[in-house]
Formats: structure tokens, sequence, C-alpha cells
């Protein structure tokens, strides 16, 4: 029923060309082992003892998963069949004894990429600022702009990659393990995962910071900047990691027992219910495969619904003063996965002024192909880098709404201003997130369809200028092409 969320584990687990969750199959192998021997301890006190809160939990995570589908969040249906295992041990064998087995099923979160919500510039940030405050108490000239840290030897680039994500993962991984050894309190527990984590982000910093100083002495002529500095990482965060650990099994376990959970003496043996008969055995088993197959059969009906065929998308090729312009070698193009219908074209309107104008519709969104993806960018930081980013809000038409306002830049000087926003289910938004939940609406409302408008245009002189550039193509375009959206939505129905 949920191989499709299993099958995308293993890729990341086995395929994933990021090293970054490739221990999952070693967590999964170190859970089936903790596992295993928690039950052996367990085994004269488990019985079938149906749980109608579990099944409740059970059934409304199967729910989730259905909406994470449709919405194809595929890290959200990972971290919600994780829970799904647990719920379905709450349910057999009751609260007390599935909490007892709750560890080796919840340490696979450690092997989600739910991880890389923390990536998306947190760390990259703080990594600069923290680096930045450093080399200033050394005496290093330094200039920062986004994750560009600027020496008069050279420039360093702080990429998502070298945030100290793997190193931040498999630290977390090894403190819960750790903790979990030495039967920590659950409050304590959690404080000694937190604190592993901090420690291995400054582990990170240091080598960062270390890479940029030996540029800066060797005027970009050192080992770490010509070879590579991946291992001088995973030196640091080895060599930090198991002095820390032997710091904690020192000082932690010995000086402070208040750390680690009291043995329980006054042990209640559950026999199991002789007196259970099988058909109510039977019956409580078809619940249980019942709220398990919510969300799956809901999809299945679901389905058929967001089928259909596809028309054109026919835009104008005149906006009022605005005419599209010949010329099809654009200097910028959002880096997006193509969606099912791709138009893109420059508008001029007789003054110098140009307007980049690019939509892409997806109508039937897929694993790999989607509107809000983390493989969609609207800059690659290569060619364009980013300078700036914002919401502003605009009216057209007496119709207010917000856009993402971005600002990018070439290493040669030149400045490109863009809006971008979502259209689906007949409303604009800014908001990645509230743009899934209008595609979850959308599917469950039997509409169709969702879609990417971006403008773009040069900043020659202000940014005000090109913004109001901007608003006055929006001003004389946007009601057609909506209505040019609108249209192809219906014709796929």
């Amino acid at each position: 029923m949920y191989y499709p969320t299993v099958s995308s584990l293993a890729h990341i687990w086995f395929f994933s060309e990021y090293a970054t969750y490739k221990h999952g199959l070693f967590l999964l192998g170190i859970g089936i082992y903790f596992f295993c021997q928690s039950w052996m301890k367990l085994r004269s006190e488990i019985a079938i003892r149906f749980d109608i809160v579990g099944f409740s939990l059970l059934t409304m995570a199967s729910v989730i998963w259905f909406f994470a589908q449709i919405a194809e969040v595929q890290v959200v249906q990972q971290l919600i069949f994780i829970f799904i295992i647990y719920s379905i041990l709450w349910t057999i064998l009751g609260y007390r004894i599935s909490r007892q087995l709750a560890f080796p099923i919840l340490l696979l979160i450690c092997a989600i990429p739910i991880w890389e919500l923390m990536n998306e510039g947190f760390l990259q940030t703080i990594t600069v600022k923290i680096l930045a405050f450093m080399l200033r108490l050394i005496g290093v000239n330094t200039h920062i702009e986004n994750v560009r840290i600027f020496l008069p030897e050279g420039t360093f680039s702080v990429e998502p990659k070298c945030a100290g994500m793997q190193q931040l993962v498999a630290a977390i991984s090894l403190a819960a393990i750790y903790a979990y050894l030495n039967n920590f309190r659950l409050k304590f527990f959690l404080g000694y995962v937190v604190l592993v984590a901090i420690f291995s982000l400054t582990l990170n910093i240091l080598r960062i910071f270390i890479v940029v100083v030996s540029g800066h002495l060797t005027n970009m002529q050192h080992y770490f900047i010509q070879v590579e500095h991946v291992s001088l990482g995973w030196a640091l965060f080895g060599v930090g990691m198991f002095i820390f650990m032997m710091t904690s099994n020192k000082f932690l376990l010995s000086r402070y027992g208040s750390f680690i959970t009291k043995p329980d003496d006054k042990k209640v043996f559950i026999k199991p219910d002789i007196a259970v008969s099988n058909r109510k055995f039977v019956f409580q088993l078809f619940l249980v495969l019942l709220g398990l197959s919510v969300g799956p059969l809901w999809a299945q009906i679901q389905s058929p619904k967001i089928q259909g065929g596809m028309g054109e998308l026919i835009v104008p090729e005149t906006f009022n003063q605005w005419r599209l312009s010949s010329n099809e070698n654009y200097n910028y193009r959002p880096f997006y996965i193509p969606g099912d219908i791709v138009y893109e074209g420059s508008y001029t309107n007789g003054r110098e002024d140009a307007v980049y104008c690019y939509i892409g519709y997806y109508r039937n969104q897929k694993q790999g192909k989607e509107l809000i993806s983390e493989l969609n960018h609207i800059y690659d930081n290569k060619t364009w880098m980013k300078l700036d980013s914002k919401k502003r809000h605009i009216e057209i038409s007496h119709l207010g709404f917000t856009v993402n306002e971005t600002i990018v830049k070439t290493p040669q000087g030149r400045e490109k201003l863009i809006w971008h926003w979502y259209y689906m289910a007949d409303e604009q938004t800014s908001s990645e997130k509230v743009a899934k939940l209008l595609e979850v609406w959308s599917v469950l409302t039997g509409q169709s369809g969702a879609s990417l408008f971006l403008v773009a245009t040069d900043v020659n002189g202000s940014y005000a200028g090109s913004r109001n550039k901007l608003h006055r193509f929006l001003s004389d375009s946007l009601v057609d092409l909506e209505m040019a959206i609108e249209q192809i939505s219906k014709s796929a129905k």
C-alpha cells in the first residue's frame, strides 16, 4: 500500500547522488537489532491489546499521507510512514509496550531528508556570519555578500554542501544512539542531542575557518584551496566527536546519575488474553488494516479525477503597448523542471523597455515534475547570484496580492529584478506552503493545474524604475495571462 514511499526511501539510501542520507541502511540495521533486543526483553509482557487511541492516530496518519501524496511532498510522506509503523504497534500492543519499542523505529527519522529544511539558507547564513566575526577577531579584512566571503586574496562561497548538514545528521544519529544505550531520561536525551548537534556545527565552522585562513596566508595556494578540504572536515568531525563522547561517558554518566532513567523494580507483567476469541482477533486485525488503507484507497479513488487531456496555451502577442519580440536569445531563464506547458517571451513597448515573461503550467504533477520542489530555483547561483529577496505587495486592476521579489547579479555586474508567484485554484500566492495547500484543495475539488508566473527585467538605473516597469507590464497583461491559464484548465477537465 505504501510502496511509493518505501521505494523513495530505498532510492535515497542506495542510489542518491547525495551522501547525506546514505547511512539510512546502516540505521535500519541498528534499528532492527534494537527492536529485536527490546522485543526479547518484553516478550513475557507482550499481548494483543487493541488500543483505540493508537487506531485513531494510525487512521489520521494514513489520511495525512494521502494529502502529502497528492501535494507531492515526498519528505512528509516518508516522515508519516515512520509514524504509521509506530502507530501499528501502538494499536496492536497498547501504548505502554509500544513506547518501549519506539526508539528503533523513530531512529529512522535521522535518515530521511526532513533535515534539509534547515539547509535552505539557514545553515549557510549562520555559518557565514560566525565566520565573518571570527575573521575580524584575528584582523582579516572581509566583506560579506549573501553566502560569499570576500578577502583581498580571493572569494569563498559557503555552498549548501559545505554548511555541515552531513556532519549534523551523522552527529544527531550518534547522539541518539548513545543516549538510548545509556538510558537517558527524555528531557536529557533531547538536550544531549541538541548539544551534540551544536558541537557538530561548531566543528564544521572551525573547518571552514581553517580553510579560509589557509587561503588568506598562502594567497589562495594552500592544499585546502587547490586540491580539496572535505577530508579535513571529516577528520575534525571524527576526532572531535570521539573526544566529546569519551568526555560524556566520563562526566555525564559518572557524576550526574540523574541523567539516567532509574530501573523500574515494579514491573507489571501482562499476560496474553487467552479468552480473546478468534472472531474478535480477526475483527481487530481488520480494523488495523482498515486504518492502514484509508490513505492509499483514497488516493486510488481520487487519481482518476486528476487525469485528462490537455489543450494549448494561447498567450496574446500584444498587451496594449507591449509587443512580443522575435528575439528568443534570452539572457535569463529560471531553473525549473519543465511543466506540461512552458511559455516564455520577451515583450517590449518601443521605449527600450523589455520584460521577460515565463509561465510554467503543471497539469499532472508527479515526483520529479512538480511546481514546488527543491530542484526548482529562480537563479543558478553561478551565472546569476542573489543580491536580495523579499515579499512585495502589488496592486493590479484593483486586485492586491504578494509576489516574491528577487534581485540577482552576474559576476560582470549586470543586475536583474524578478517577480514570481504561484497561481492555482483561481488564487495567487507567493508562499510555497500556501501553494501546496491550494494544490491539495484543487485536486479535491476537481480543479486542474498549477502555474508559475514570473516576470523579469534588467535593472537600468534605479530599482524603483524597474519595479514600475514590471508593474506597468502586469497592469496590461495579467488578466489575459490568467485567462489563458483558465482556458487550458477548462479544456483539461
